[in-house]
């Protein structure tokens, strides 16, 4: 593609590949992939947080019609069943991959096979890291290794998304390799924890003894540990003689300083993630995000789950075969308040003439009434009147007859 003189290529790179080879480990001598990031605790939360929440809401397919109104389409079959011979991998397997795919490598690939009326009959998640981008912007391709093996696969084969792009390319950036340094603190905080509890040699304390004493190391060592080593003499008072003292020794700036690393490190990654760190476990800091839980699931699910749930909405049209049709997270199990909320909610809807009664219900899981009563649609005046009615219009007071004497 040539604008203005210029030949536009695409361009497949992430931003590992720009590290020199000597900072490949990263700053902190750690080695930053998809499995060891996962086990980061803060990470793993981050991401089963965003991956559960987002695989598990409803997914509505709606169609525009005539007059604009959006009214329900019947799901397609790769919605309703993605790969036809696992019956086990369902619509909810097959996001939660999506979303894996997103948040540990900034992109998702799946795999669109047609049947012979060219509708798309199962949806396959690639792996990212198998990946390659080739062609140009306007006409890419892809190239999916297997083994020693490799296909190429068209655009109309291949539904991909980038989380985050930089000009000129097709490729998302990774969250791995941008916060590369981030998670490299946060493994080796990690490991380094692990290894100063299982080979610190730093003792509790000390036993001093005065110069001259006849009590011997291995006496005052061999006794100590008899009468207090183990979970049954933790309560038991210590008795040194022959003028000795127990020393406690505290923990040193370096071991406290850890631990506030330690603590920065979750804080951190729930950042990279748009994730509210209480999310996570963090509940040390408070929230700019209003007061009360409510209001914070509401500022996590405007500022940060939105933004996975309308990328999917928007790449997912393409594979609904009618274009005035698409597909539609129901967000609204998420936005469910608490019962008092709900009912002033709806009480408000409802006085406007904007909800009926079996709409009301359908929100709570109920049933809608018999008899076709709660279709009917009301507003306020002077009475509550069906919508579409003039409500009576009372005769205006009569003047007061003047009192006698008066």
């Amino acid at each position: 593609m040539r604008v203005l003189g210029i030949e536009l290529e695409q361009q497949d790179w992430s931003i590992r590949q720009l590290i020199p080879p000597w900072a490949a480990r990263g700053s902190v001598g750690v080695e930053v992939s998809r499995s060891t990031s996962l086990g980061i605790a803060t990470v793993w939360a981050c991401v089963r947080l965003l991956t559960s929440t987002v695989s598990r809401m409803p997914v509505d397919v709606l169609i525009n019609g005539e007059d604009g109104v959006p009214s329900p389409y019947p799901s397609p079959r790769w919605l309703r069943r993605p790969i036809i011979g696992n019956p086990n991998f369902d619509r909810v397997a097959h996001f939660a991959q999506v979303m894996v795919s997103l948040l540990m490598e900034g992109n998702f690939f799946t795999l669109t096979p047609r049947d012979d009326s060219n509708d798309v009959s199962e949806v396959f998640v690639l792996d990212p890291q198998k990946v390659e981008i080739t062609g140009t912007l306007t006409s890419p391709g892809y190239k999916v290794r297997n083994g020693s093996q490799s296909a190429e696969y068209g655009p109309e084969e291949v539904l991909h998304r980038g989380l985050l792009t930089l000009p000129g390319t097709q490729r998302g950036v990774s969250p791995l390799d941008a916060a590369y340094h981030v998670f490299g603190v946060g493994l080796a905080s990690q490991e380094y924890a692990g290894r100063f509890f299982s080979q610190s040699q730093t003792p509790p304390g000390y036993i001093k003894v005065p110069q001259g004493s006849k009590v011997t190391i291995a006496e005052l060592k061999d006794g100590w540990e008899e009468n207090h080593a183990g979970a049954e003499n933790w309560h038991k008072p210590g008795v040194l003689t022959g003028g000795a003292e127990w020393a406690a020794i505290s923990i040193t700036n370096e071991q406290a300083q850890f631990l506030e690393q330690r603590q920065f490190s979750v804080s951190e990654i729930a950042r990279w993630f748009g994730v509210p760190p209480y999310m996570v476990g963090d509940v040390e800091r408070s929230t700019s995000w209003g007061t009360g839980i409510e209001q914070q699931g509401i500022g996590f699910n405007t500022y940060s789950l939105n933004d996975y749930l309308v990328l999917l909405e928007e790449a997912y049209r393409a594979l609904i075969p009618n274009p005035r049709s698409y597909i539609r997270f129901n967000r609204n199990a998420l936005m469910r308040g608490d019962a008092k909320s709900r009912v002033e909610f709806y009480t408000g809807m409802w006085e406007l003439g904007s909800m009926n009664q079996d709409e009301i219900r359908a929100k709570e899981d109920l049933p809608p009434l018999p008899d076709g009563k709660g279709k009917t649609y009301y507003y306020q005046s002077s009475n509550y009147s069906p919508v579409g009615t003039v409500p009576p219009i009372s005769a205006p007071p009569s003047e007061p007859e003047p009192m006698e004497g008066k």
